[in-house]
């Protein structure tokens, strides 16, 4: 839980999560999370539901759905989007590594698709 006192109004962020390494000894992890905000120009949740697996030694998939609730304090607008994001994540080598990712977003002025693709190198 965070609290931030700024020009009088108080601005608050908490998140809170469960997950399980190995379910039902499937190699599968899962994790369920909801994070909440209140601040001064907007209020609201986001709760998030994650499955992941190493297919092979040093790659790793993921898919992860969630969405937004939140109120746009000044107006009083209501939002609410939905998310998914299905991801692999590899391990080259020692210093090597990358990502492949999707997301797609839907809802109330937001419809977007998204691809990245990360390479890095570690020191």
């Amino acid at each position: 839980l965070r609290t931030k006192q700024n020009e009088g109004v108080e601005t608050r962020s908490a998140s809170a999560g469960i997950g399980s390494y190995n379910l039902l000894t499937s190699g599968i992890q899962t994790d369920v999370r909801v994070s909440t905000f209140r601040g001064r120009f907007s209020e609201g949740y986001q709760p998030s539901f994650t499955l992941s697996r190493d297919l092979v030694r040093r790659v790793r998939a993921s898919a992860q759905y969630g969405f937004n609730q939140y109120t746009i304090v000044p107006t009083q607008t209501e939002v609410n989007n939905r998310w998914l994001r299905l991801s692999m994540d590899w391990n080259l080598s020692r210093h090597f590594c990358g990502s492949l990712y999707g997301e797609r977003y839907r809802g109330e002025g937001l419809n977007a698709d998204r691809t990245f693709v990360e390479v890095g190198y570690r020191f």
